[in-house]
C-alpha cells in the first residue's frame, strides 16, 4: 500500500499494518485517528478483505459522517465498508436480533420531546392532573425525573426530594403515572 497520500508518522504506520484481527485506535483529539483509520481500511481492502467484514465506529455522527465519507473517497471499495456511531450501530443490531432478545416488534428510540408528550399521553389517560387546586411538573419535568430515576438505578423519591421537592407529596400519583408511562411505551 502507497502510504504516502495519508502522511502517517512511524506509530500511525504500525497502527495500519496488523491486518489481522481487530484493532483498537486510541488518541487524542486532532492526532490523526480518522487518517489512520482511512489507511487501515485501504490496507485491508487492499489485502483482500471483503468491505463487509470492515466495520467502524467512533463516537459522535459528525466524526463517523467524516470517517465513512473520507474512506470511501480514498478507496473504491471503502464505499461497501459498514459503520457509524456505537450507538447507532448497536441500535441497529438491536433492531435485526428484537426477537432473539424477547422483544414483540422492533424497538425505536424517542427523543426528549417525545417522551415528555408521552407522558402527557398518559396523564390525559388516567385523568391525572386535572385537579385545578394540585397541578402535577410540566410533562418535560416529569420525563427528566423518570430518566434520571431509572438511568440512576434510584427511587422516584430520591429524585423528586432533590429535583422537584414540591411534588414529593404526589409521590403515589407520579409513580402510577411513570408505571403507566412505561407500559405505553412498550
Amino acid at each position: 500500500m502507497n502510504d504516502t497520500p495519508f502522511e502517517l508518522n512511524p506509530a500511525q504506520m504500525e497502527a495500519i499494518r496488523i491486518l489481522e484481527g481487530r484493532a483498537l485506535v486510541v488518541a487524542g483529539a486532532g492526532t490523526g485517528k480518522t487518517r489512520v483509520i482511512e489507511a487501515r481500511t485501504a490496507a485491508l481492502l487492499d489485502a483482500g478483505v471483503e468491505p463487509k467484514q470492515i466495520l467502524l465506529m467512533t463516537f459522535t455522527r459528525k466524526a463517523a459522517f467524516d470517517m465513512l465519507s473520507r474512506t470511501a473517497q480514498r478507496h473504491p471499495k471503502a464505499r461497501s465498508v459498514d459503520g457509524g456511531t456505537f450507538h447507532h450501530v448497536a441500535f441497529r443490531i438491536v433492531q435485526s436480533q428484537y426477537r432473539a432478545l424477547g422483544f414483540v416488534r422492533p424497538p425505536t428510540v424517542i427523543d426528549g420531546d417525545d417522551a415528555a408528550n408521552a407522558i402527557a399521553a398518559v396523564t390525559q389517560r388516567l385523568a391525572l392532573g386535572g385537579d385545578k387546586r394540585r397541578r402535577l411538573p410540566r410533562k418535560q419535568s416529569l420525563q427528566k425525573a423518570f430518566s434520571s430515576a431509572t438511568n440512576l438505578h434510584v427511587p422516584l423519591l430520591q429524585v423528586l426530594e432533590r429535583d422537584l421537592p414540591e411534588f414529593v407529596e404526589d409521590l403515589e400519583t407520579l409513580q402510577q403515572l411513570r408505571r403507566a408511562w412505561v407500559r405505553y411505551k412498550v
